[in-house]
């Protein structure tokens, strides 16, 4: 029997799982057909494919692996990257991520991306980085790729000001254990970038072994950049690094005509620049939209959205602040309604549906109802 993954649980790890990387495996897994391309990408689904609208979407990905390879001086993979799309669990001997939801290894000589995930949430970008990063500069330390991957693809700082203090000491202790930490990694990697530049941090990568533990890591890092560890990791505390994720805020536009509330109808189709779709599958989002708006004023906001037939089973639809917009975020999952304080400004929104067999495109309703901030 499979592991259907919950509805419930996939919308949940759209806001919030970085998946796992595994290194090369000899074993092959169950492949579907390939249904999609584009420069660098080859698409397959275990989903009903006659809906798939991949081409905009992928060409967006081809962008990002353009400028991951750019960002580290290195070609762009020579072979086509593979990425499958799961939309339930196989069995676990078919399904190369262990417990978790994505991941990259390798088939042959290309890069492979299985994956339970929606294509275009962090997570995606996270394991494109490291088809970019392995094919251009090998293997390298757990730390340097998650690290990597962390910083490229995401737009948040890798560690709040508050949790800076003992940066150090974690970190050497996450090299003595031998298990590598995202936000710790993703922060040292940064550093070392900001101070050295990708010349530096190339430098260094190749010269740690790929099994470093603490005392080999720092003798590796006096020998490439000329300094001591403990006295780096010391001056490391001392500031926050920001992801470099180039793309976050891109949609189509919804106007706000009015302060107050905002009730829209939500459109879209295959070929519109911002709709994508995954395949054909049931009670699972697997056709999305992005749209921008503008927030007027800062409030508390309930978010609501459904089909024009008043449907909520499925319906997906979180709506986040950009870049240099303080906001929390909204999260509406099988049409329960979201709530949270927003700010003035800029504001990117996704919205899934479930596939239906007799609408390829979306058309869902969306309300936004505001209440001023209290005194």
């Amino acid at each position: 029997m499979t592991r259907s993954l919950t509805h419930a649980f996939v919308l949940a790890l759209v806001a919030s799982v970085t998946g796992a990387c595994r290194e090369p495996d000899a074993s092959p897994w169950p492949l579907p057909e390939i249904v999609a391309t584009s420069k660098y990408i080859e698409y397959g689904t275990w989903a009903e494919p006659s809906q798939v609208c991949m081409s905009e979407k992928l060409a967006e990905m081809d962008r990002f692996i353009e400028e991951t390879a750019e960002f580290l001086e290195v070609a762009v993979p020579a072979e086509p990257i593979v990425y499958v799309w799961y939309p339930i669990l196989p069995e676990e001997e078919d399904w190369p991520c262990s417990s978790d939801t994505a991941c990259y290894t390798t088939i042959s000589s290309n890069g492979y991306i299985p994956s339970t995930l929606p294509f275009g949430v962090q997570t995606t970008f996270h394991e494109f980085v490291h088809a970019v990063d392995n094919a251009g500069l090998g293997r390298g330390h757990s730390i340097f790729a998650e690290g990597l991957a962390e910083y490229l693809s995401r737009t948040s700082a890798s560690m709040g000001t508050s949790t800076l203090d003992g940066f150090a000491e974690k970190f050497s202790a996450m090299l003595e254990e031998g298990i590598t930490q995202y936000g710790l990694a993703m922060h040292f990697v940064g550093s070392v970038i900001q101070k050295h530049g990708v010349d530096g941090f190339k430098r260094l990568r190749k010269e740690v072994p790929w099994d470093a533990r603490l005392q080999e890591f720092t003798a590796a890092y006096q020998r490439a950049l000329g300094e001591n560890l403990g006295s780096a990791l010391m001056e490391m505390e001392l500031q926050p690094i920001t992801g470099q994720f180039p793309w976050y805020c891109d949609g189509e536009e919804v106007p706000w005509p009015d302060p107050g509330d905002l009730e829209v109808t939500l459109r879209g189709s295959c070929g519109d620049g911002f709709f994508w779709s995954e395949g054909l599958v049931e009670g699972v989002p697997s056709r999305w939209k992005d749209f921008v708006l503008d927030v007027p004023e800062a409030g508390i906001y309930t978010l609501t959205a459904s089909t024009v037939t008043s449907e909520t089973a499925g319906i997906f639809a979180v709506l986040d602040g950009c870049v240099g917009t303080e906001s929390g975020n909204i999260l509406v999952s099988d049409g329960v309604p979201g709530i949270n304080r927003l700010g003035p400004g800029r504001h990117l929104l996704r919205v899934g549906l479930p596939a239906d067999a007799a609408e390829p495109g979306m058309i869902a309703n969306l309300k936004l109802e505001f209440r001023p901030l209290p005194p």
